[in-house]
């Protein structure tokens, strides 16, 4: 879906009685199956956020836990997580 709505604008919407309708994504609020439809969409949005969310949390304990910057540590680590060769600082645990 690529509208820009957020799911409490299209509630305040339909709080006034003012239905919603996307023709690029053939999306009706009016009808069931649209509001379940963008519902789910908005779920999914913020499921993914969340992850995100998680995945730049963890980055930055590992940093504190290695006890280097996200620049350093994405130097010794390429996209997929694997080392690029060089080694990581050692450690005072």
């Amino acid at each position: 879906m690529t509208s820009r709505c957020s799911i409490g604008q299209i509630n305040g919407l339909a709080e006034r009685e003012v239905q919603f309708v996307s023709l690029q994504e053939d999306l009706n609020t009016a009808t069931p199956a649209g509001r379940l439809t963008f519902h789910f969409c908005g779920a999914l949005a913020e499921f993914e956020r969340d992850l995100i969310r998680e995945r730049t949390v963890g980055i930055n304990e590992i940093c504190r836990i290695v006890g280097v910057g996200k620049t350093t540590l994405y130097r010794y680590l390429a996209p997929d997580g694997q080392r690029r060769g060089e080694r990581l600082p050692d450690v005072a645990w």
